[in-house]
Formats: structure tokens, sequence, C-alpha cells
């Protein structure tokens, strides 16, 4: 979470491959785009070597920044912070702490990151962000509230896959892990 940049764990990397197992058999994909955290443009290149062709860095894909909040449990937090995390409790949209970028402002870069992009291609698009910017893209393609987003859920190295045509935004797939689970139905991961 937030703006540390670790590479991916050996799990991690395990997940890429299997995303770009799957991924890279799509034929119609024309872009692929990336936060520019280290574990992004990691799964990114996982993706984007099968499929041919590297994946564009766009800044504003960048997870939450957390600020002060970096590197601290939720323990830590709750002692630290407990006004603002009572307020994130209840209302995370609301929630003020100097340093900690809010989420409507999330939202809005992320969607600027993406208008270009979504104006120029013609087929599909790979985006490879983080657990708060997919969540607040959701909502917006889906005209959900942001205070909604916990009504959706999205794991590490999962697929949603958005369907943009003539004006309508459907989702047509929210979470799918199925490339996690191995020969044997075990997940990679909980």
């Amino acid at each position: 979470m937030g703006r540390s940049n670790p590479n991916l764990s050996t799990l991690g990397q395990v997940q890429a491959e299997a995303l770009g197992r799957v991924l890279g058999q799509l034929d119609d994909v024309e872009a692929i785009y990336s936060s520019p955290l280290a574990r992004a443009m990691e799964t990114a290149k996982a993706i984007s070597l099968p499929l041919g062709f590297p994946a564009t860095i766009l800044d504003g894909l960048a997870e939450l920044d957390i600020g002060p909040l970096e590197g601290m449990t939720s323990e830590e937090r709750l002692v630290r912070y407990p006004e603002f995390s009572a307020q994130w409790a209840h209302d995370p949209t609301t929630a003020v702490l100097s340093g900690v970028e809010p989420l409507s402002h999330l939202q809005e870069r992320a969607w600027d990151a993406i208008q270009i992009p979504l104006s120029t291609t013609d087929d599909s698009a790979i985006i490879v962000s983080h657990f708060f910017p997919i969540l607040l893209l959701l909502c917006k393609f889906l005209d959900i509230p942001i205070n909604k987003y916990r009504g959706l859920r999205v794991d590490l190295a999962s697929i949603s896959i958005i369907h943009i045509q003539d004006g309508r935004t459907r989702l047509l797939m929210l979470n799918d892990r199925c490339h996690l689970y191995g020969r044997e139905g075990k997940t990679y991961s909980l």
C-alpha cells in the first residue's frame, strides 16, 4: 500500500507470470499502461512480453499517497492518528490528514491519466495499477460515488474488465483470479 517502491515478492512474480500467460493470449490488445511504481512495472512487463510490445508508464496510475501513514500497521495508525482513523472507517472521502492524498484527488488524477489512451485506443487496453486507483476508476466508469468503493473488491493480480461501446460502459468482469489457480485447484495466494 502507498508509494513505497518495493519490487514484486516471489509470490508476486508468480502471479505476474500467470497474468502474462492469460493476457498474453489476447489478440486485440493495442496498448498496456502502467503505474510508475516498480511492482506495477514488473507486472506490466510480464504481460507485455508475450504481447510483443512495451507498456507505457502513466504517472497518474500510481497508488494513493498516504504520506505519514507509509509503513505503519493498522494498529500503529489507530494509536497515532485516532481521529483520522475513525473518520476513515466512517467515510474515507471526508477523512483529512496532512500529507494523505484525498480519494477524490486520486480518482481525478487516475481518470485524467487514462483519457488520452481511452480516446486513442480502438481495441483493448490493459491498465496495470494498484488497489485504490483501480477501485476509484471502476467507480468513475460505473458512476458509483467514491464513498461506495468498499462495495467493490479487487485483489492482488486480479483481472477486471470494463467494456465501453457507443458511450455505454459495462462491467464484464470484476476481481477474476482464475489464472492464479494451479492444476491441483490451489491458489497461489489467499
